[in-house]
């Protein structure tokens, strides 16, 4: 049916309008479009009654007000097709429910910056106070590996190594301090070293190392620069002077740490003590010639280091120039590992020489440390202390 002209899908009811105007009254844009649409259609009475609506608060009784301003807009829509159809749209799109919104949907994977603010709706001023800058992180840093890798002509040494890895099993839960003694050139180092990189796994924050310098001719490196190395190590950028502070910041950083540190070449244990990390899993490894027996008060165990055997010796020196002239001349190669006493270094530096010259007969170097060893020479490796036969060499060569 046709009223006025207007197809019957035009025509609104008041009771439409009423639920339309009751929702528009909490929404400034639905009532400008209201005002936009139907002004020009409606007559001067009944938009001058819009025109007072608009800008209005919600009143006290927002149905009432509703139901009067619908039933005045149902009579001229009921008159004028071109009303009834802008009053069609305006309800509908007042009704219908809002599409979702980028800015108010937000899942798992959405990432905001800056600042937001998510409210169903807000009544009054709203002030936004940025806050204080977080202090800033500290700087990252490579975990510390800083041993040196093992030769691989490493031999022997079995059973030192399980003493230190029992030594290690004895202790869950508990500091291990490893004092590994010996005389110059017997392979402490080398040893220490073997036994914490089988153990590397084991600690995951680092592995250190310093040199003590317990038997330079420049004298024994002071604990206060060993410690600035360390807690540089582990990203503290700002050491303490004072060596009391460097100490305990020192056990304060390792405190929780599983690390290993390999305190070379010591004097003294109290050059010792001060290096000593806090944690309770921590592994120290000390060499030194002396036996430092005073670190048993901080619960040490000690491992003195013999010299190698001779079969030891002899498999030492064919690692180093080679099986082939080893088997060819086994006399010569026994009397050179057993002029060397047996000291790894000793051998090492003999072997250098063998093989520097590959055409020379290891006879030839036998015949030479023979010699050397009834003329009782000292052997470099020694550095003046233990006399076991090796060529004189000087000390910037070894």
């Amino acid at each position: 049916m046709d009223l006025g002209g207007g197809g019957a899908m035009d025509q609104v009811t008041a009771l439409e309008l009423t639920a339309a105007l009751i929702l528009a009254a909490a929404r400034p844009r639905a009532r400008r479009a209201l005002l936009d649409a139907v002004s020009a259609s409606a007559d001067p009475a009944t938009a001058d009654l819009l025109r007072a609506w608009e800008p209005a608060e919600p009143a006290e009784d927002p149905g009432e007000t509703a139901r009067t301003l619908s039933a005045a807009l149902a009579q001229q829509a009921a008159h004028r097709p071109e009303l009834a159809r802008e009053l069609r749209h305006w309800i509908t799109a007042t009704l219908s429910p809002a599409p979702a919104q980028a800015g108010n949907s937000i899942d798992r994977s959405a990432r905001i910056q800056g600042t937001a603010i998510q409210a169903h709706g807000i009544h009054g001023d709203v002030h936004i106070h940025p806050a204080p800058a977080a202090p800033a992180a500290p700087r990252g840093f490579d975990v510390p590996r800083q041993l040196l890798p093992v030769p691989d002509h490493f031999t022997n040494r079995v059973r030192e190594l399980a003493d230190l890895d029992q030594r290690a099993a004895d202790s869950p839960g508990a500091p291990v301090i490893a004092v590994i003694s010996g005389p110059a050139g017997v392979g402490k180092t080398t040893l220490a070293r073997r036994w914490l990189l089988g153990l590397a796994d084991a600690f995951p924050d680092g592995q250190l190392y310093a040199d003590l310098r317990g038997h330079s001719e420049g004298g024994p490196a002071r604990p206060g620069e060993l410690l600035g190395q360390f807690l540089r190590a582990l990203g503290q950028e700002r050491v303490p002077a004072d060596l009391g502070e460097q100490a305990a910041l020192w056990r304060s950083a390792t405190a929780g740490s599983r690390i290993a540190v390999l305190l070379d070449n010591a004097l003294s244990a109290a050059q010792v003590r001060p290096l000593l990390p806090g944690g309770a899993r921590a592994l120290t490894a000390v060499t030194s010639r002396g036996r430092l027996s005073g670190l048993g008060m901080d619960g040490a165990t000690f491992h003195p280091l013999d010299v190698l055997g001779t079969g030891d010796a002899v498999e030492l020196l064919r690692r180093r120039i080679g099986a082939d002239r080893v088997t060819r001349e086994p006399e010569a190669a026994l009397a050179v590992a057993e002029a060397c006493a047996g000291l790894p270094l000793a051998v090492c530096v003999a072997a250098a020489r063998v093989a520097s010259r590959p055409r020379q007969p290891l006879a030839a170097m036998a015949g030479a440390l023979g010699a050397v060893r009834a003329a009782r020479w000292t052997c470099c490796a020694s550095r003046g202390s233990t006399p076991c036969g090796a060529p004189s060499t000087p000390r910037t060569a070894c």
